[in-house]
């Protein structure tokens, strides 16, 4: 959170994943290196009409700096999108930062496609 500059509420960081897990919405992933954890991933599960099924979105990875450029990520991402398909999925989106070159770069590489698609959020009270 902090390399993205992004606020990191840890009661609710906590609270929203257990309710996911919980919910069976989604799931958590150590990533592990040389018998090492490296980093971590979630990914939680979605349903698309436009697509017909099951969808999941990487809200998060993370790889630890010291770990980047060894093939964690592409690892980790391919084998939940291997995963994900197992389980009957058909889509699998991330998203990241505009100025995150190295992820889009990498994302590309492993086959995923820029959407054109504008993404609009609100957040809704708690």
């Amino acid at each position: 959170y902090l390399e993205d500059e992004i606020n990191f509420d840890a009661a609710r960081f906590t609270q929203a994943l257990s309710s996911a897990l919980q919910q069976n919405r989604g799931s958590a992933w150590w990533l592990c290196a040389n018998g090492e954890r490296a980093g971590y991933a979630l990914m939680m599960d979605s349903w698309s009409i436009e697509y017909g099924g099951l969808a999941a979105e990487l809200d998060e990875i993370y790889v630890l700096p010291v770990w980047r450029g060894r093939g964690v990520a592409s690892a980790a991402i391919l084998a939940l999108r291997d995963l994900l398909h197992q389980r009957g999925g058909i889509l699998m989106s991330m998203e990241t930062t505009p100025d995150n070159l190295a992820a889009q770069k990498l994302y590309r590489r492993l086959g995923f496609a820029d959407t054109v698609r504008p993404v609009f959020r609100q957040q809704l009270p708690r």
